[in-house]
């Protein structure tokens, strides 16, 4: 979970020193609606100047609450803002600190309550610590909108000075809701080390009441990649999960495991993609969810070449079809992944993912069908191949989907754009 990436040198090709890419010209108000429906159109952002990492998050009315980091003096701010029918609330800070862990690929975020509280988790580095590894997950909850946002909480009480991060929230019909992270309180263990292979990173859960309470910790995994985020979702009523496994032979495929009403199950695995890597890709899949409809989309190395694939499950995550490749590198252009995904219809979803030529980097997506057809590749925006561009993110609200993305420069912006489901390109029937 460290900041570099960690990877072969078959992977070390697609990550390219950058240049900013061209900005793009916000249209004022929250969306313009006498942009073209064809294309994406560019909507405000309301984070402020230097911000990035954004994430979002789609309530049951429809309204789409984002969070972010922005600098803040001598540290940082993790601000929200709720984006409605009337356009955007005024950004609203849910903790600042000079001791946040701030990595480019392992981002804070925002979840709606099952009651209409919110709750928001960033990462910490843990006081007096040795390691800059040393960092715990917090948890803070409001009850009054993000007015006033109640004392952090810890997920995890192991107590050890060690990795812990890659978050993924879901809200709980109890009020409450279940977290899931990468858990390296293994590595904090007393020397002298045991010889053989490295301490394991876990995954594990647990649940957090309404009122802060800590239960059902568990251990779903007891080795998986190192920096790879998760995702969650509920498919139906099944809690399903989807994270990097990591092999005793260092095979690193997508795996799920998920939750039911007799508890958690053994992981199945997404894909055979057999990426041997001895160390993180630092690119974790995406998992949405329609009803009770699954879709899982990922960045693997299959061959020497990178790819995107998305998959399907109709049976809770028990089992998954035939993956379907989504882009492959093709010698000028570096698939780079980092991708997230959406359904936009009982049939249909879609996976965002970037791309590099060089200098520069585009922000990709493509829409797939249960049944196996492709919609065509279009472009979102250009952007910057750099970790410093971050993971785009993508969630839909209503008829449209919502997207945002970090673009650096001097300072880093977040950009977002807006798409209606009835202009996105369908595959084709064959």
């Amino acid at each position: 979970m460290s900041e570099f990436f960690r990877s072969s040198s078959a992977i070390a090709v697609v990550l390219i020193a950058a240049l900013s890419a061209c900005d793009s010209v916000d249209p004022g108000p929250a969306f313009a609606g006498d942009a073209p429906l064809s294309d994406p159109v560019a909507l405000r952002s309301p984070a402020g100047p230097g911000s990035g990492e954004p994430s979002l998050y789609t309530t049951a009315d429809g309204r789409v609450h984002m969070s972010w980091i922005e600098p803040d003096g001598a540290g940082h701010a993790i601000r929200f803002a709720t984006l409605g029918a009337d356009g955007w609330t005024s950004p609203r800070t849910i903790a600042d600190s000079a001791t946040f862990f701030v990595n480019w690929a392992d981002f804070p975020s925002i979840i709606e309550l099952a009651d209409g509280a919110l709750a928001a988790h960033w990462l910490q580095r843990r006081p007096g610590a040795d390691s800059p590894y040393a960092y715990d997950v917090v948890i803070s909850l409001s009850a009054d909108g993000g007015e006033h946002w109640q004392p952090g909480l810890t997920p995890h009480r192991d107590g050890t000075a060690a990795e812990h991060g890659f978050v993924s929230m879901l809200p709980e019909t109890d009020g409450g809701l279940t977290a899931v992270w990468l858990d390296g309180r293994n590595a904090a263990i007393a020397e002298p080390r045991p010889a053989g292979p490295g301490p394991d990173m876990t995954l594990r859960s647990a649940h957090v009441s309404g009122s802060g309470g800590i239960t059902q910790e568990a251990l779903l995994d007891p080795r998986i990649c190192d920096c790879c985020q998760t995702s969650a979702t509920f498919v139906g009523d099944t809690l399903l999960v989807a994270y990097r496994d990591r092999s005793a032979e260092e095979i690193r495929d997508i795996y799920t495991v998920r939750r039911d009403a007799q508890g958690w199950h053994k992981p199945v695995r997404v894909a055979q993609d057999n990426w041997m890597i001895p160390g993180c890709p630092v690119n974790g899949p995406a998992i949405a969810a329609l009803e009770d409809a699954g879709a899982v989309a990922w960045f693997s190395l299959v061959g020497g070449a990178p790819e995107v694939k998305v998959a399907f499950t109709d049976n809770q995550g028990r089992s998954f079809g035939e993956p379907l490749l989504l882009e492959r590198a093709d010698g000028e252009w570096a698939t780079l992944g980092r991708v997230d995904a959406e359904w936009i219809d009982a049939e249909n979803v879609l996976v965002t993912w970037l791309a590099a030529k060089g200098k520069r980097a585009e922000i990709r997506y493509r829409t797939a069908s249960r049944s196996g057809e492709l919609g065509p590749v279009r472009v979102l925006a250009e952007t910057n191949p750099s970790r410093s561009s971050g993971f785009p993110r993508i969630t839909r609200a209503g008829s449209d989907l919502i997207f945002a993305w970090t673009l650096p420069g001097e300072p880093a912006t977040i950009k977002m754009a807006r798409l209606t489901l009835a202009a996105v390109p369908r595959p084709a029937l064959r």
